[in-house]
């Protein structure tokens, strides 16, 4: 029987199919091995977390939900007498309030001041009782005198005359009390101001008397008044001019006739 001979070709298909297949072979068993050696190693235990001592806790605080309370708090005595009540002075008090806070003097002028400017005469006399100074001023130097007497508010200036008010105070345009009522034709408070001894020739700074600004505004009665009390009918201011110059000049005809009946001269 004689032996085939393989072409070279033939020959190089079946060595490659060989070593092919021996690879695999190995490759399988290599793979089985690995898994078999996982199997019987047992896995890893995770690192424990270290235990830190600690003390010991009261039983108290180791209690759930444990409640504290306060110390119980001990009734206030009760006074065998209440308390008397604490009556204010009307006298020393603004509307309550004790003259001794701080801000009550200024809360006396402002009142004082609007009283008077008001014509309230009842509240001028409680202000009075209260401390308030009747010779305070406004922001222009009006007393509370010449604010009544040129609002014509006579019983407030009756209440400020009573209560001892200065009648010949000036303010800073240089005029009285007497001279502002005289300038709105307030005869009556003219009147009240010559029976309390105000004379009908008190002058402003300037030398005008109330019977040159009455003359002036043309206030016939305010005029009569004031020459029946005695008023000088040519006296003169500093610019040398007559309350009949003043007439004239204003153009107050009856004015002028009236005074010249009066013995006005010029």
């Amino acid at each position: 029987m004689g032996i085939g001979i393989l072409k070279p070709d033939e020959a190089g298909a079946k060595a490659r199919a060989a070593v092919e297949k021996w690879k695999k072979e190995k490759d399988a068993g290599r793979l089985k091995a690995e898994a078999e050696r996982r199997r019987a190693k047992p896995e890893p235990e995770a690192p424990k977390a270290a235990v830190v001592p600690t003390q010991p806790v009261p039983p108290e605080v180791a209690r759930p939900h444990a409640v504290f309370r306060l110390p119980p708090i001990p009734p206030r005595p009760v006074p065998s007498q209440p308390a008397p009540a604490v009556r204010r002075d009307p006298a020393k008090c603004v509307m309550g309030v004790p003259l001794r806070v701080p801000g009550m003097r200024e809360l006396l002028k402002r009142n004082i001041l609007e009283a008077a400017k008001t014509g309230d005469a009842e509240r001028i006399n409680q202000l009075k009782a209260q401390g308030a100074d009747l010779e305070v001023v406004d922001e222009i130097g009006r007393t509370p005198l010449i604010l009544a007497s040129m609002s014509g508010h006579t019983g407030a200036v009756s209440a400020l005359i009573r209560n001892g008010a200065q009648l010949r105070t000036m303010d800073n345009d240089g005029w009285t009390a007497i001279y502002a009522a005289a300038s709105r034709g307030h005869t009556e408070v003219v009147k009240l101001m010559l029976n309390a001894g105000v004379s009908a020739d008190l002058k402003s700074s300037n030398g005008k008397t109330p019977l040159m600004r009455a003359a002036w505004k043309g206030h016939m009665e305010t005029v009569k008044v004031l020459l029946d009390a005695g008023a000088d009918v040519n006296a003169r201011d500093a610019n040398g001019m007559s309350a009949l110059d003043k007439a004239m000049a204003a153009k107050q005809e009856q004015m002028v006739e009236y005074l010249r009946q009066r013995g006005a001269t010029g």
